[in-house]
Formats: structure tokens, C-alpha cells, sequence
């Protein structure tokens, strides 16, 4: 295969033609693009993963283009593009399931539903993901033009979008949820969705008794908690919520793919500041006025609460838990520009003292407890101070990340896991050479070589970004584990920690290493072994940390030094 790419790159930009010429192979542009698709080949290579198996736990929440706090969607369906085997369950006489034809996606992953009877179909059982309930409701769309046909029983609303191709996607809305999926006419041209109890039907309503090949295409069924069909979320095994497209709150920029590792939070009342859950201290008392303002995350959910004493404190018990950091933050703000102060006690208290203007500002207070006794978080109201008051959180951990609502219970937000596999990786990745760039890369809780080593061979620290063998450190053969990734500490390391650099790049070929950070070379090797194996790029917290990603750029060949100092000057 020949990896030199000079010819005019689709939708040139500043780095191709600084790059001079040199057309990347993968392209992630999930700052401007919002999106996991590839730019070069308009295609979603990334597969990501935020688990929402089991109870107590949260989809996770990241800021709008609107400056507002949202929380991410789910699909609650497993498995959304593989209708074969157990996953999907025959509904009338038996049928068959093909795979591999072009889907919405522009990959070979739709699947043709044949049936042998007048109505015959697929059906997924949504019990274990807790919907039950649901009206009897089913309609017909025609697939030639997305039509709707009839409403076979109930009364839901329901919808089509034309995609590309011929594609569309088909939606009914029954008792909060939207079952969703996209179909294209094969040889039959109509489509019937189903929704009843626990279960979601897909079905081929037009089959010939007897017929074996005659069918319909679908892909990327959905379940989702409310009354519109959002942006299609892929699973495997598991429900999963979607990525998040991180903003800065104060300008709204893009940020990037928001990347994080799992936490909890510990407060049960996170906005319910009149619940028994917050308490005052003997010093005082207070008065909370519930849904007084709008929060940051727009709805009428912040509440005014309003002390009798220079100390009256507003406290949560976050419980006994083990020795180690902690973080409690909280948004504030009041009528009058003043001073307040959030405190955790655990023993021995810390406290934060708070410039409370009339907007919106997230505080945040990290410190260490030492013993497994009961630990406190509050904040002072003052006398009548008229602080407004949303969005608690404790977690365990020495910085605070992205809010996590509580309405009783602590609940928790799954490690986030992104990566590019099989054939979606082996069609960018270069085994001889290669040029890896990346933008916007943060880990504020970690000293690194110059704001991100980049190692090329085995290391046991903790990596957010790597080209892989799938081989985890410490197991398996061989005893050297094959890698290119990003770190977040390393040998070397400078002491500083916090904001870092804002583009950077690594480039490897055989005795030939260099990384560069904003624009200044931070180290060679001329004595380097091309890793083997590589089947994987994976973007994930494996260890402590988050990012925020906003472009990820694969070169398939050693690009020279100047290059690279060009390609990564701010």
C-alpha cells in the first residue's frame, strides 16, 4: 500500500497546507463538527461508549452552544445495528437477517429483514432497561417516500426524515418514549413500527408467504426517554448516552469531544435545597425559597435561600467514606455582588471564600481528609444574604468534573471510552510511519513533560490517547506492550500543572522520533523501533483525569520536523 499522499485534500484548510500537502488519512473534528465522523471520508469510524448499564447511574451533562448545562441522551436499546441471533427475537413465522449492506453511515453494516409470512418481524425486549408500560401503538410508513401510511392501533404521534439514499428515519412517540430506526425499501416498500409494553417491533408488512429474499433494510434502531427522535446514539451490549460536545459556558466556544473518567456524586439533593438532606448549623437558621430563578442549566430549578446569622451555614452530610481527596463545587450567584464562603468538614475544615456576583459561577474546593469520619459540605448564607444556591456536588477526586444531578440518591457517571477498531482503523493507519497531531488536549490535575510527553514505546503511566495493540500493561505476552500514545505524566516531567499546550504532535518512523509541542520541538530519538500489532486507537480516561479534544489528525507518513513546528505554532 503507498501512504504518500500529495494530491489537493477534500475541503482544504490551514493545517493541510501547512502539512504542505500532505493529505491526512483520518481527520476528527469534533470541536467544528460536533460529530465522531471522519472529515475525510464523511463516515463514523469512532465508536463511543458511556455505559448506562445498571441503576443509580447518570447519562452525564456538558454545556450547550447556549452556554447551558445539558444533560447527554441514551439509547436505552442494545445492540441497535445487529439484528441477528438472540439480540432481536422473530415476532410471526420464522424469517431471516442478512448483514452487510450499506447503511446511513456509508459502512456495511445495515441488515435486510426477509420474512416468509404476511407480517413478519423483529422485536427487542426494553424490560432490563426498565420501560414497561407502554400503550399498544403501531404504525405504517412507505418507504419509497416516507410517507405515513396508517396507524394500525393507538393513538401516537410519530414522524419520517429523509437521511440519504433512500434512507429514512421512521419515529413513534408512545407513553415518554420514541422508538426510532432507519429504513430503506429493498423490495418491499412499506414498514410498520410497533411499540407495546416493554417491546419494540420492527416489522416487514407486505412479505409473500414462501418468499426467502424479498425484504427491507434497516439500521440504528433507538430508544429514548421523550417525545422526540434525537441524534441516533449506536450500542452494543449496553445502553449508552451520547457523546458530548463540550462549550465554554462564558463565549461559547467549542471545545471538543469531553472525554472523563467515572465519579459520583455524593450530595442526594443536588438543587432540592429545601430537603431535609440540608441542614443548618446551631449558629443559625435559614429560609429557602424553592424554583426562585433560572439555573444554568435554563429551567426555573435555583433556589434562594436566605440566613439570620453572619454564620448560618447550609450543610449536607456527605457520609462516612475512605481517607483520599475530595471535591465539593456548587454554583452561586446573588442579587448584590457580595462575598460567601463553601466549607468541607471532615474533622478538620476547609473553607473557600466566594466572590458572588449577579451571574452564574461554578466554586470549587478540593482538600484532603485523612480519616473515615463524616464528612460535611456547605455554604454560607449570611444574614440575609440572598444567595442563590444549585447544582451540589461531592465527589471523590482532586478536582470537580462535569455535573451530575441527584434527586434522592448519589448517582454515578460512567468512564468515557471512544475508539476506532477492525477495518475503520486498518483503513488510515500507516504500520511504517506516522504523524499524529492533536489539539486542545487538557488534563488539569496532572504535571506533564512540557504540557503532554508522548512516549512511543511501553510505559506504565496513565494514557488518554493511544495507538494500540489491545494488550493492557501488566498482562498478557509480550512482556513489552506495543503503543504510541499520549500520556499524562511521564520521566522528565516539568512541575507545573494546569492549562496545556493547544496543539501539539508526535511523529514516528523507524530511528526517527520527534515531539513537538505549540510550535517547540520537547524531544528526539534517533534510535527507535516501530511498533507492531497496532490494531486500535483508543481515546478513553484510563486512568485518573478528563479532556477535552478538539481535533484529532492522522497523518499516514513521518512528516519533517519544520512541519511539524508549523502545524503546532498557536
Amino acid at each position: 500500500m503507498t501512504w504518500k499522499c500529495t494530491n489537493t485534500p477534500k475541503g482544504e484548510n490551514k493545517l493541510y497546507s501547512d502539512a504542505k500537502g500532505v493529505v491526512p488519512s483520518l481527520d476528527l473534528r469534533f470541536a467544528e463538527g460536533k460529530t465522531l465522523n471522519d472529515y475525510m471520508t464523511a463516515t463514523p469510524l469512532v465508536d463511543h461508549q458511556r455505559s448506562m448499564s445498571g441503576s443509580n447511574l447518570s447519562a452525564g451533562t456538558f454545556v450547550n452552544s447556549n452556554g447551558l448545562i445539558e444533560t447527554a441522551k441514551v439509547n436505552l436499546l442494545t445492540y441497535s445495528e445487529d439484528f441477528t441471533g438472540t439480540n432481536w427475537s422473530w415476532q410471526g413465522t420464522a424469517g431471516i437477517i442478512t448483514s452487510g449492506f450499506s447503511s446511513p453511515a456509508g459502512n456495511l453494516t445495515a441488515s435486510k429483514l426477509i420474512t416468509s409470512s404476511s407480517i413478519s418481524g423483529r422485536k427487542k425486549d426494553l424490560g432490563p432497561q426498565g420501560v414497561s408500560g407502554v400503550t399498544n401503538s403501531s404504525v405504517i410508513f412507505n418507504l419509497l417516500n416516507g410517507q405515513y401510511v396508517s396507524t394500525v392501533v393507538g393513538n401516537p404521534t410519530y414522524g419520517s426524515e429523509s437521511i440519504s439514499n433512500g434512507w429514512y428515519r421512521y419515529w413513534l412517540t408512545a407513553n415518554g418514549y420514541t422508538f426510532s430506526i432507519y429504513a430503506k425499501s429493498a423490495e418491499y416498500t412499506q414498514i410498520q413500527l410497533q411499540a407495546f409494553q416493554q417491546f419494540f417491533y420492527v416489522y416487514a408488512p407486505q412479505a409473500v408467504g414462501g418468499n426467502t429474499t424479498d425484504g427491507i433494510l434497516i439500521w440504528g434502531a433507538q430508544v429514548e426517554e421523550g417525545t422526540t427522535a434525537t441524534t441516533y446514539i449506536p450500542t452494543t451490549n449496553v445502553p449508552s448516552a451520547a457523546p458530548r460536545f463540550d462549550h465554554d459556558p462564558a463565549t461559547g466556544e467549542s471545545l471538543g469531544l469531553l472525554i472523563e473518567e467515572s465519579r459520583t456524586n455524593l450530595v442526594t439533593y443536588s438543587e432540592q435545597f429545601d430537603n431535609a438532606a440540608w441542614g443548618a448549623t446551631s449558629a443559625g437558621t435559614f429560609v429557602v425559597t424553592p424554583n426562585a430563578s433560572l439555573a444554568p442549566d435554563g429551567t426555573t430549578t435555583a433556589d434562594l435561600v436566605v440566613g439570620n446569622n453572619a454564620s448560618t451555614w447550609i450543610t449536607n452530610n456527605g457520609g462516612a467514606a475512605s481517607a483520599g481527596d475530595y471535591t465539593f463545587s456548587v454554583w452561586l450567584k446573588s442579587d448584590t455582588p457580595q462575598t460567601a464562603e463553601i466549607l468541607m468538614s471532615y474533622g478538620v475544615t476547609d473553607i473557600l471564600s466566594c466572590s458572588v456576583t449577579t451571574d452564574w459561577q461554578r466554586f470549587t474546593l478540593t482538600a484532603t481528609r485523612a480519616a473515615s469520619v463524616a464528612l460535611f459540605v456547605g455554604v454560607n448564607v449570611g444574614n440575609a444574604k440572598n444567595i442563590y444556591i444549585w447544582g451540589a456536588q461531592l465527589e471523590v477526586g482532586s478536582f470537580a468534573t462535569s455535573y451530575i444531578p441527584t434527586t434522592g440518591t448519589a448517582l454515578t457517571r460512567s468512564t468515557d471510552t471512544a475508539s476506532i477498531t477492525g477495518s475503520n482503523f486498518s483503513s488510515w493507519y500507516n504500520p511504517n510511519e506516522t504523524t499524529l497531531y492533536i489539539e486542545s488536549l487538557d488534563f488539569p490535575n496532572y504535571s506533564r513533560l512540557a504540557n503532554g510527553a508522548f512516549v512511543y514505546i511501553s510505559d506504565t503511566n496513565v494514557f488518554p490517547i493511544s495507538l494500540n495493540d489491545g494488550i493492557k500493561f501488566g498482562t498478557g505476552s509480550p512482556a513489552t506492550f506495543n503503543r504510541v500514545f499520549v500520556t499524562e505524566a511521564g520521566v522528565n516531567y516539568a512541575t507545573t500543572a494546569g492549562n496545556q499546550a493547544s496543539k501539539f504532535a508526535i511523529a514516528v518512523a523507524t530511528n526517527d522520533f520527534n515531539y513537538v509541542s505549540d510550535g517547540i520541538s520537547i524531544g528526539t530519538a534517533t534510535s527507535v523501533v516501530m511498533p507492531t500489532g497496532m490494531d486500535r486507537l483508543v481515546i478513553s480516561s484510563y486512568g485518573p483525569g478528563y479532556a477535552h479534544i478538539s481535533r484529532l489528525t492522522y497523518f499516514p507518513e513521518r512528516l519533517p520536523d519544520a512541519t511539524l513546528q508549523t502545524i503546532t505554532t498557536p
